[in-house]
């Protein structure tokens, strides 16, 4: 939490809902992550930036971990609202919520209709594991179900930030929401949530909504939402935002559960008979009859109701709806509003044909084509009167026949030529399965445009049984009762393919729009006229479909949910399904039909007589001798570690050898795969000897802080090491040492990072050995600018200068230069030096902290070194590189900080040797510039401090940016300026800023970047010269002479995102590869501005190119971060 006026909140002062908060707008990369536990399944917290670990859920919220779960939608947020009527309707019901997961026993409480609720994911299938707060521990974790009885009791809101559940978004949008009161619903009289202008809640407040008010929503992103309307509230705080939830889980909303239809009329009749109840008290009262006395009329709904039955009201036995109810059928139409009333079937039971009925028209044909064009097909797929079907034969012996087809007739006779060959995969609609012929009544689409659907009979089962046809739904119940028409067919007459084995046949299916159309439109609700959102392009995979509503069908949840039409209004298939692959039989021979050894014996196999298989050779593959192959057989103990130095013939280099597999490998390699280790000696004097045995032969003593090399740890607390007798040994010794004891650890690895000590004779040596012998006998480390041997030089370091290690790679590091022995600095830049030699010969001693090396006392004398070594312990950090507007702040803070806080006198020097160079990284250089895998936002990260910034103008670091400059010839402003002497020296300029902006777009076009990037400035003379030459320390400019600082030239800054200007600079570097062409595409240029003949010196002459420059530079800015808070927001309304 932030502490008050420190600007990472801003205070609300009001009764409430929004705490200090350390706010993102984003999720941070090196954020929060939810971990489990291998062994006991237990779930902890890991915070990569602050390397944080926790298994307590409080100190996660504390530490902005709803926030951030919430964005990257690990968490999630619902609403109670059950999806069944009756329980909805039921005002009294609450969501049973219980201690564990098992959902035993009595529920500890039931939260009401319409609340919001937290939920860390499921704890098992069908429980939810809710977020509830806590008056005690702050918060707990309580499980409900997520169903009952098949429907789901709560309804998801998305909330990530970039939420792609565009048809969830309906219920944000859709319903109402109310401020939620505070203390079980007792509102105070100041009680509010303050509204923002962003989603930031440290953004500028538009002001104030009570409690109690009713709002709809436009979105929610983490715990943050944007208000979309306020029926009864100021218009101008409509769009701003608000605290959707607070850091504990606690919602500042609830849902408004609208009324039912039957709550609505239960409510009217409570309200009559209330109004009845008061009449008879009243006649009571006087002393009347209260059956005499006039009752008022029934409400609106009650009478509406009773005229609409006494309309429909006909004599019983009648069929049909009377004569006045008919209405014409509506041609044209795909998919009715409501099919109450729609298009039904019934078979003949002498002609076995279709008749189609309309109840509520009261219209009876046997037209089949006037049901198509009426929108009956949707009719008659609701009603199940009709049946979606995928022709997918169950028989192997079909599965396998690529050209299978199923043959369509004209006749039920099934004689004649077939009419139409429908592949495997094809949808089809069927309207009567008949049992005893096995044949399917089949729609068939139009031919052609403009022509008319037919109809067509196939055979939907084989002779045996198995199924050509698999509907898409189980078979619907079938009533065989005395409410079947009497015109029917009875049920024992009709078939059904087999049944699907789930609840819809498992595909997949591929997207085939109809010709003339390369997409299929997804819409967000089942109607036709719902809202489209998506498409589905040709060849589209659909595993499988969450729901079929007569041909619609609705995409699962898992691909973005929406619904599409399976087949169109005339029955034309808009998707195919992917036929059954067939089991692969395996004949004699093949590899799998009998183990190893049954493999071996003849078998006599049907129709191929007796048979011996052939047995194969074994062939044993060849594995190439490298090191990780060698280290993935081997999988570890001694063969690993036991490499010993020697010659490689018939050179004289020297070389390590594996004498069990006989490999031969370098140091450097050893140690980048981690083979063997480099390990740092804790103890004041670590003993190594002969044998593991801890009795055997003591050889030597290794002081503190020695780098030695760890080759192999043994079961008794022994570890092996390499000790070489000199430099470049060509047969270093193997010795023993123990890896920990009673006072804590003896060895631990290297990590990089740490500070060391500059020992050129040897860091593992004692201290009487690492000396030089006099002043002019120093041994010194080179240093290298690159990884490589061959790297040039970048300068040196000797003994007793201090260094940090920035990488380790092998056996060689990347060193920076912290503190020097000489008065000047002999490696500026740092650089890469050989940690070991081959041999193992290190360079290097851990500098722990208060350490003094023995050599400052020789150069500078006690007395000052005593005077600069007081840092470590109290120093506090330099404010040499802070931007010279903040510079003052940061004093006043720093000195705030020394006056109240003793724990920044405890810091160890190395925080304060990372915050000094942290605070002087303004240069692009100290920083690396990374990508989170998750979301692919970029950010950067401090080489020296790892801290992740995703704005680098936050911590006031430079801005990379690319300088062109190109001189030319023959070119001047003086005729532009003798041209508008009369009119003035502004009409002059404003003409020259007219050829910049002229300029500016096709150079931009030519250094592909925007032109909101990129500064063009045409100069002539001195003038800009101090700019133009001034060069940075990542130029590739260099120095310019005097002379190249004049004559005109156009000047081009572009500056690059990021902290690299690669971005920039590499179409250009492309472009001025090929000189000639470069040249003529900017005489070009410069010849086709405005004003180009009055800027000609001499009209006769050409303009030339004379020289074109770019360099790479750093242009300073002041850190956003020491920007002073904004004011504090104004007091809430009275």
């Amino acid at each position: 939490m932030a502490a008050p006026g420190k600007g990472l909140a801003t205070l609300l002062e009001v009764d409430g809902y929004d705490p200090y908060r350390v706010y993102c707008e984003e999720p941070q990369a090196g954020s929060w992550r939810e971990l489990r536990n291998p062994v006991g399944g237990q779930r902890y917290w890991n915070h990569v930036a602050l390397r944080l670990t926790t298994w307590s859920l409080v100190e996660l919220l504390r530490l902005n971990g709803l926030e951030e779960f919430l964005l990257l939608g690990e968490w999630g947020v619902f609403v109670v609202v059950p999806e069944d009527v009756k329980t909805y309707e039921d005002v009294t019901w609450g969501l049973p919520i219980y201690r564990d997961d098992q959902l035993k026993g009595d529920p500890v409480d039931r939260i009401r209709r319409g609340s919001v609720v937290v939920s860390l994911g499921f704890a098992r299938p069908g429980v939810l594991e809710l977020l509830m707060p806590d008056d005690e521990q702050m918060v707990r974790s309580v499980y409900a179900p997520m169903r009952a009885a098949g429907k789901r009791l709560v309804q998801r809101l998305p909330v990530r930030m970039h939420n792609d559940d565009i048809a969830g978004t309906m219920a944000i949008t859709v319903p109402m929401f109310r401020i939620r009161p505070e203390n079980d619903g007792k509102a105070s009289s100041n009680s509010a949530l303050v509204v923002t202008v962003d989603r930031d809640p440290r953004s500028d407040v538009l002001g104030y909504v009570k409690v109690c008010t009713v709002v709809g929503l436009a979105t929610i992103v983490g715990t943050r939402a944007q208000l979309g309307r306020i029926p009864d509230g100021p218009r101008h705080l409509w769009g701003g935002w608000i605290s959707f939830l607070l850091l504990d889980g606690t919602p500042t909303l609830e849902r408004i559960c609208e009324d039912t239809e039957n709550m609505k009329l239960a409510d009217q009749l409570k309200q009559h008979l209330a109004e009845i109840e008061a009449l008879r008290a009243a006649a009571i009262a006087n002393g009347e009859d209260p059956d005499e006395v006039e009752l008022p009329p029934p409400p609106p709904g009650l009478e509406q109701e009773e005229e609409e039955e006494s309309v429909h009201e006909g004599p019983k036995g009648t069929t049909h709806p009377p004569t006045r109810a008919k209405v014409p059928p509506e041609f044209g139409m795909e998919q009715r509003v409501t099919v109450s009333g729609g298009w039904r079937q019934v078979v003949d039971k002498v002609w076995y044909r279709p008749v189609y009925i309309q109840p509520l028209a009261g219209r009876m044909t046997w037209g089949f084509n006037e049901v198509i064009v009426s929108g009956g097909l949707d009719d008659l797929l609701l009603a199940r009167n009709w049946e979606l079907c995928v022709i997918d034969p169950l028989s192997i012996e079909d599965q396998k026949d690529k050209t299978f087809c199923v043959k369509v007739f004209s006749d039920v006779s099934m004689s004649g030529q077939p009419i139409a060959l429908l592949p495997k995969g094809r949808l089809l609609v069927v309207q009567v399965f008949h049992k005893f012929s096995q044949t399917a009544m089949l729609v068939l689409p139009p031919s052609s445009p403009g022509a008319s659907s037919a109809v067509g009979f196939a055979y939907y089962l084989k002779r045996d049984g198995r199924s050509i046809f698999r509907p898409m739904l189980p078979q619907a119940p079938v009533d065989d009762g005395e409410g079947r028409a009497p015109d029917s067919l009875p049920p024992s007459a009709l078939g059904y393919p087999e049944e699907p084995e789930g609840p819809i046949l498992e595909g997949p299916y591929f997207a085939e729009p109809p010709e003339g159309q390369a997409e299929i439109t997804v819409s967000i609700g089942q109607d036709l006229e719902s809202d489209r959102w998506a498409r589905l392009p040709r060849g589209y995979c659909v595993r499988a479909f969450a729901e079929i509503l007569g041909f619609r069908a609705r995409l699962p949840d898992l691909e973005g949910g929406g619904w599409v039409s399976l087949v169109g209004a005339d029955g034309t298939p808009f998707f195919r399904k992917q036929p059954v692959i067939p089991p692969v039989l395996e004949l004699p021979g093949q590899e799998g039909v009998m183990d190893d050894e049954d493999n071996k014996l003849p078998i006599i196999w049907p129709g191929l007589g007796l048979v011996r298989p052939k047995i194969p050779v074994p062939v044993k593959p060849y594995v190439q001798a490298t090191l990780p192959n060698l280290l993935y057989r081997l999988g570890g103990g001694r063969a690993l570690c036991d490499w010993h130095r020697g010659t490689l013939p018939p050179s004289d280099e020297y070389i390590w050898r594996n004498p069990l597999t006989s490999s031969q490998v370098l140091l450097d390699a050893l140690l980048r795969y981690e083979v063997w280790r480099v390990a740092v000696v804790q103890k004041e004097d670590l003993p190594l000897r002969e044998r593991p045995d801890p009795r055997s032969q003591q050889v030597t003593i290794l002081p503190r802080g020695s780098l030695v090399i760890a080759e192999w740890v043994a079961p008794g607390n022994a570890v092996r090491l390499l000790l070489p007798g000199k430099p470049n040994d060509p047969s270093p010794a193997h010795v023993w040492a123990d890896i920990g004891g009673h006072e804590g650890a003896l060895l631990r690895p290297l990590a990089p990072g740490g500070d060391f000590w500059v020992e050129p004779r040897g860091g593992h040596l004692p201290e009487e050995l690492r000396r030089d012998p006099d002043e002019k006998n120093v041994a010194r480390l080179s240093v290298r600018a690159g990884l490589e041997d061959g790297a040039a030089s970048a300068g040196y370091l000797q003994r007793g200068d201090g260094v940090q290690m920035a990488e380790l790679v092998g056996r060689r590091a990347r060193l920076v230069h912290t503190k020097k022995i000489m008065p000047f600095d002999t490696a500026p830049n740092g650089g890469w030096v050989d940690l070991f030699d081959e041999a193992g010969w290190s360079v290097l001693r851990v500098r722990f902290p208060g350490d003094i090396h023995p050599a400052e006392l020789l150069v500078k004398g006690p007395a000052e070194v005593e005077e600069e070594e007081p840092r470590p312990a109290s120093a506090a950090p330099s404010t040499d590189s802070l931007p010279q507007g903040a510079e003052r702040g940061a004093r006043e803070d720093l000195s705030t900080t020394d006056l109240s806080s003793e724990a920044a006198s405890e810091l160890p020097a190395l925080l304060w040797q990372l915050g000094e160079l942290e605070g002087k990284s303004v240069w692009t250089r100290d920083w690396r510039e990374q990508v989170d895998p998750v979301w692919g936002q970029r950010y950067f990260v401090n080489k020296w401090s790892g801290q992740i910034v995703h704005r680098l103008s936050n911590m006031g670091v430079a801005c990379p940016a690319v300088r062109l400059t190109v001189w030319f010839s023959n070119l001047s402003f003086e005729g532009i300026r003798e041209d508008c002497q009369e009119a003035g020296p502004d009409e002059a300029e404003r003409r020259i800023r007219s050829v910049e902006r002229a300029l500016l777009p096709p150079l931009a076009a030519l250094a592909d970047v925007d032109e909101d990037r990129m500064e063009l400035n045409i100069v002539e003379g001195s003038q800009g010269a101090a700019d133009a030459t001034r060069g940075s320390e990542d130029s590739i400019l260099g120095s310019q002479d005097s002379h190249e600082a004049e004559g005109f030239r156009v000047i081009a800054t572009i500056r690059a995102p990021g902290a690299r200007s690669s971005w920039a600079s590499g179409a250009l570097k492309q472009a001025m590869a090929d000189g000639e062409q470069f040249t003529s595409q900017m005489v070009i240029l410069m010849g086709s501005l405005p004003d180009f003949m009055n800027m000609r010196v001499d009209p006769y002459g050409d303009v030339a190119l004379l020289k074109a420059d770019l360099e790479e530079l750093d242009i300073p800015r002041v850190a956003t971060m020491f920007v002073p808070p904004p004011p504090p927001p104004p007091p809430p309304p009275p």
